[in-house]
C-alpha cells in the first residue's frame, strides 16, 4: 500500500465515523423532540426563529470542527 492510498483510506474512515456520529446525533435529538412533545402534549410546531437559531448553532459547531485541524 502506497502513500496515496494510505491517504484515501484514513480520509474514507473519517468519513464513515463522521456520518456514523452525525446519523446517531440526529437520531437522538429526534428521539428527545419527540419524547418532548409527548410529554408535554405540545403542538409540533417550529417556529421560523426556533429554526434559525438551531441552524446558526448547527454552523457554529461545524465551524469549530473545521478550526480542529489548523
Amino acid at each position: 500500500m502506497n502513500q496515496s492510498e494510505d491517504n484515501e483510506q484514513w480520509k474514507s474512515i473519517l468519513l464513515l465515523v463522521g456520518a456514523g456520529i452525525g446519523a446517531v446525533l440526529g437520531a437522538g435529538a429526534a428521539y428527545l423532540y419527540t419524547r418532548q412533545l409527548e410529554e408535554t402534549g405540545a403542538e409540533r410546531k417550529l417556529a421560523p426563529t426556533d429554526a434559525m437559531r438551531i441552524g446558526s448553532a448547527i454552523v457554529a459547531l461545524l465551524r469549530q470542527i473545521a478550526d480542529l485541524a489548523s
